[in-house]
């Protein structure tokens, strides 16, 4: 990663990509309400819809979308980001990116992982907190 984005904040790098993607898609920045149209367009059915204030803060850099909405953007746009999360925002079942870690270009590793999330979005909320329970029991 160039030093010039290393010293962003998770969700400005985030937004840098976002934004990034978005212009290859589009050959310009589209809209925050273009964006999330065709967020809303793709993602699955009983999931909840963003709105164009939540993409607009994406766009800025302020917050992170939850892991499903961010499996969407990166089929969608083809991002060539992933962002890590602490266990505790899993064990909250919060879904939310709200303390990210790292920031790293799309590897194997990483591929594993975001296959691992999308498994994860799947299972039922108490799956996932003995998931999340085994797997710290593993790491200590």
């Amino acid at each position: 990663m160039p030093s010039c984005v290393s010293h962003l904040k998770i969700e400005e790098r985030f937004a840098l990509q976002l934004s990034r993607s978005l212009c290859a898609q589009y050959g310009k920045l589209p809209s925050a309400a273009f964006v999330a149209n065709q967020l809303n367009l793709r993602i699955k059915k009983g999931d909840k819809g963003v709105s164009e204030e939540t993409v607009r803060r994406w766009m800025r850099g302020v917050s992170m979308p939850t892991f499903a909405n961010l499996e969407v953007l990166v089929t969608w746009l083809n991002l060539q980001c992933f962002c890590c999360v602490e266990k505790q925002n899993l064990s909250h079942n919060t879904k939310q990116l709200t303390k990210p870690q790292t920031l790293a270009t799309h590897t194997t590793s990483d591929q594993q992982t975001i296959r691992l999330i999308e498994i994860f979005n799947k299972l039922s909320p108490e799956t996932k907190s003995m998931l999340v329970d085994l797997v710290s029991s593993l790491h200590h």
